[in-house]
């Protein structure tokens, strides 16, 4: 955000005004109906559920992934087997940047950090092992 000396409103870097406070006058015309939605329902603006969190936890994300499918399945089945509700998948840093793995400047970063799925037979590897982790509902 940025303001110009002598100024009392601000700017996004973007280059819009935001205002020092908004009242409802601000929001003439504005249907709250269509904008800011119920719980649980488009545009969900107030969450995905109707009863957002009250009657169910949110799902807690352990991030890992390691060198291969193989591995990182495993790890997934030992989280889960830990209590973990919910997983998210690490990709290596040249999967990241859109690299491929015979990249040049992929050389020495695949599967450090995460698996490499570059490749479709990579992919399948994953798609076969995370189908064989357990998954649970509660």
């Amino acid at each position: 955000m940025s303001t110009t000396a002598g100024e009392d409103h601000h700017r996004t870097d973007s280059g819009i005004e935001i205002q020092g406070l908004y009242t409802a006058a601000d929001l003439e015309g504005w249907d709250p109906d269509e904008k800011l939605g119920a719980p649980g329902e488009f545009p969900y603006t107030r969450g995905v559920h109707r009863e957002m969190y009250r009657r169910r936890l949110w799902t807690m994300r352990q991030y890992a992934g390691f060198g291969t499918a193989k591995s990182t399945n495993e790890r997934f089945k030992f989280l889960l087997g830990a209590g973990q509700t919910g997983l998210s998948c690490a990709f290596d840093l040249p999967t990241q940047m859109g690299y491929d793995s015979d990249h040049p400047r992929a050389e020495g970063e695949v599967g450090k950090v995460g698996w490499p799925s570059t490749r479709s037979r990579t992919c399948a590897s994953c798609s076969t092992a995370c189908h064989s982790t357990p998954s649970r509902r509660r």
